[in-house]
């Protein structure tokens, strides 16, 4: 635990973020009334909450704008059985698979500029309640590109990303690769990374995020 970590801990006690009791970040009785998201239309894509409610984009930008990850980790948590009855389904067998988790990259300046990667912070998130998995960094985005939230058209997105992310090395076509993303919007960020893996070499792709859609605007 880090320094910043265990100062907030003991002077900011976790509390539900919902209804406040003290203990945790989300009490498992106000998880259950969380919207799940609707099941995207490409099958490989798997998102666990509905972005549109205000707890939900609360703990992305919680996350991805001050580093605060206990609510975005609750989530995953309380999420994680929705994920493995997914990829069972997708995969059409119940046995164990080895499964690398890897994060959607960042371009370097922008990891700069806040000292983290979200994306990497959910991954290792995850990982605690898939059995076997492993997080490794595998993509990285070598050209800084306009940021997706400024575009509203899927075409605009999909161009700005395209060609834009690359693996180093050659990747296992028998492991499965599971990209991880805070959000899914129009798709383009994910579809990038799965042509990236898919050009490295890998057979099996499979992308989750912890919500989808837009944020509500008021």
């Amino acid at each position: 635990m880090s320094f910043f970590s265990l100062f907030h801990s003991l002077f900011f006690p976790l509390s539900c973020a919902s209804c406040g009791k003290h203990g945790e970040a989300l009490c498992q009785q106000c998880a259950l009334h969380l919207p799940f998201a609707e099941t995207l239309n490409d099958r490989r894509s798997f998102a666990l909450y509905n972005y549109h409610h205000p707890l939900i984009a609360r703990a992305v930008r919680t996350l991805k704008y001050h580093r605060r990850r206990e609510l975005a980790e609750a989530l995953l948590q309380h999420g994680a059985p929705r994920i493995t009855e997914w990829l069972a389904e997708v995969l059409q067998s119940e046995a164990p698979e080895r499964i690398v988790l890897v994060p959607i990259p960042q371009h370097q300046s922008k990891t700069r500029e806040r000292g983290f990667s979200q994306s990497l912070l959910l991954a290792r998130a995850l990982k605690k309640a898939l059995e076997g998995a492993e997080v490794r960094i595998l993509l990285r985005k070598y050209r800084s590109t306009v940021p997706q939230a400024r575009l509203k058209k899927r075409k605009e997105r999909l161009a700005n990303l395209i060609g834009t992310m690359e693996v180093d090395k050659a990747l296992d076509p028998a492991t499965l690769y599971l990209v991880i993303d805070d959000v899914i919007t129009t798709g383009a960020t994910v579809q990038e990374a799965l042509r990236a893996l898919g050009a490295g070499g890998a057979k099996r792709i499979l992308a989750v995020a912890l919500a989808h859609g837009y944020a509500q605007r008021h």
